[in-house]
């Protein structure tokens, strides 16, 4: 009897190993057959006829969104998400159209999420830099050098003191830019005349504005390549309207003749020769990327005459107008910013400026940003031509301008070697409002005296 009860234990001591030893067997099992798998197994290859490439998305969103009245009040808001920004212009004035916009670059951009504060944001790509000068920490509370004047009968205003208070300009330190080219010989601004001789591309109701986020001088933060013109998006095969008077030199694809840095850039474009020279230069207007030309070289043409249809030609990753403006020659390189060139809206006017150092060199890609007053809210921002590509106007020798500015008061700010620059710009209708930013006239309270022998 004690063997059979202890026969029992053994018997029910083993059904556990039993098992055990089961599914050490099954694991040793499925690491073969797994392996045998892996060895025989080969990778599934689509034949060329049956594979997809699926086509890149571009984002498109809204651009700042702003309601004009005749006091110049506005209101804006920037899309959380945008590759090539849009944005929707309403005013209350019966001259000035509602509008929509989604302006596009002339080159495949990175994608970009762009917002809005009321203290904007920069991002600078670090480049060669010359040694950095002492500069002073203290922000000026006076600045009476400003120089604001108006073009078409000029009057020179008298110095002007703003008093800044504590609300300076905040913005994060960029990477220098290297400063290579001396500001001298530059025109005198004050003697200038504005020369609105154009009228826009595109009749009412269509979109008539350039794009802010890509004006000319720019690269929207080295996303885009170097613009030499205004881009001004409407739907696909919208009429684009002559400038001016002149003669077409040029309607067909640039591919059969290099019109910009190289062949098929615009795709298919127009140039006009026009009638009128400017101090004994001719001016040229090119419009591309069309999807039509409507003209043939040798035509006659009258200003509002259409030429082409908006297309998506050549670099271009939407349906919009390429406008340059062209002296001297009809070349890439004599580019000067339509915007000088072209008549602002009723009731618009434009903001042009100069930025130079203490040591009297241009201040290549210089962030400035626009400011409404009395409350500083920022608006919009650009930055100044680089130093080398770019044409400045004989007359002005602007490195950066604001298109398309209601008529009204406004805050112009820099920080510029460490020195905040704040300075008030009047806006008047349908002329050109010029700033001076010039790092050798600090105010007198920043200037350290020199030591008494």
């Amino acid at each position: 009897m004690k063997h059979s009860k202890l026969y029992i234990l053994k018997k029910y001591l083993n059904i556990p190993f039993q098992i055990l030893k089961l599914i050490a067997l099954t694991s040793v099992l499925c690491v073969v057959v797994g392996s045998f798998v892996n060895l025989t197994a080969r990778p599934t290859i689509l034949p060329p006829a049956t594979q997809t490439l699926q086509p890149a998305t571009v984002l498109i969103s809204t651009m700042p969104t702003y309601t004009s009245t005749d006091t110049a009040t506005h209101t804006a808001t920037r899309p959380t998400s945008t590759r090539f920004p849009t944005y929707t212009s309403t005013s209350t004035s019966t001259n000035t159209p509602t509008n929509t916009l989604t302006p596009t670059a002339t080159i495949t951009p990175t994608t970009m999420t762009p917002s809005q504060t009321d203290t904007p944001t920069e991002t600078s790509t670090p480049v060669q830099t010359l040694t950095p000068l002492p500069t002073p920490t203290v922000t000026p509370t006076h600045f009476p050098d400003v120089a604001v004047f108006f073009l078409k009968n000029i009057s020179q205003t008298h110095a002007i003191t703003l008093e800044v208070g504590t609300q300076s300009l905040v913005q994060p330190t960029p990477a220098p830019v290297l400063r290579a080219v001396l500001a001298d010989n530059v025109p005198d601004y004050t003697q200038a005349n504005d020369h609105f001789w154009f009228e826009r591309p595109y009749d009412i109701p269509h979109v008539r504005w350039g794009s802010w986020y890509y004006p000319y001088g720019t690269n929207n933060n080295g996303d885009y390549l170097w613009h030499k013109g205004i881009d001004i998006q409407n739907p696909m095969d919208t009429p684009v309207i002559a400038v001016g008077n002149g003669k077409i030199i040029f309607a067909d694809r640039d591919s059969i003749q290099v019109l910009g840095p190289y062949g098929n850039f615009y795709g298919r474009a127009v140039v006009i020769q026009h009638t009128n020279t400017w101090k004994g230069q001719t001016i040229y207007s090119l419009y591309g990327h069309v999807s039509k030309v409507l003209v043939k070289e040798g035509d006659t043409i009258e200003t509002g005459q259409i030429i082409a249809l908006t297309g998506q030609a050549g670099v271009a990753l939407g349906p919009h107008l390429h406008l340059e403006v062209r002296i001297g020659e009809n070349i890439y390189s004599n580019t000067q910013n339509p915007d000088l060139w072209v008549l602002p809206d009723p009731g618009h006017g434009m903001i042009a400026g100069r930025v130079v150092d203490r040591d009297n060199y241009f201040v290549p890609q210089q962030l400035i940003t626009l400011h409404h007053t009395p409350s500083k809210k920022f608006w919009r921002q650009t930055r100044t031509y680089p130093d080398k590509g770019y044409k400045l106007d004989p007359e002005l020798g602007e490195t950066f301008t604001f298109a398309d500015v209601p008529v009204g008061n406004y805050i112009i700010r820099t920080k510029l070697d460490g020195v905040a620059y704040e300075m008030p710009v009047a806006v008047q209708n349908r002329k050109v409002s010029f700033v001076l930013i010039d790092g050798r006239k600090l105010p007198p309270d920043k200037i350290t005296p020199s030591p008494t022998p």
